[in-house]
């Protein structure tokens, strides 16, 4: 099996996610991490989110503006970033899916991201595997 990845997308993105992005992840070997497929019904939403995103060798952060201005989407941008504030252990991709400011935790790091604005350029998409 492949790197466990965590997707970390806002709502209002997730048919773009489910329709676009899973199928290439798993087409290129590696075992998703998404809320729709591992949370379960009853449990706190919060430790799920937590507990999946601790088991991802990555995560991705699906950037736009709509995921900027989630609690949810924060709460799992500052926990991954907690873990690698410098970008070098390669365990975080920040992938940009709508034009948008990035956030100071990411830009004065100036990791290399994914640009899929136009998600038709397939060079961008091998850089996610």
């Amino acid at each position: 099996m492949g790197k466990k990845v965590f997707v970390s997308y806002s709502h209002k993105q997730g048919e773009w996610v489910w329709e676009k992005l899973v199928p290439v992840l798993k087409a290129g070997g590696a075992e998703v991490i998404i809320d729709r497929e591992r949370f379960k019904s009853g449990r706190n939403f919060y430790t799920q989110m937590d507990e999946q995103q601790d088991e991802a060798d990555v995560q991705l952060l699906m950037l736009s503006p709509d995921y900027l201005s989630s609690s949810a989407c924060q709460h799992e941008m500052q926990r991954a970033i907690a873990k690698d504030p410098t970008f070098d252990k390669n365990c975080i991709v920040p992938v940009l899916l709508e034009a948008c400011t990035l956030p100071d935790e990411i830009a004065n790091n100036n990791p290399l991201y994914v640009n899929l604005t136009d998600d038709s350029d397939s060079p961008n998409w091998d850089l996610l595997m």
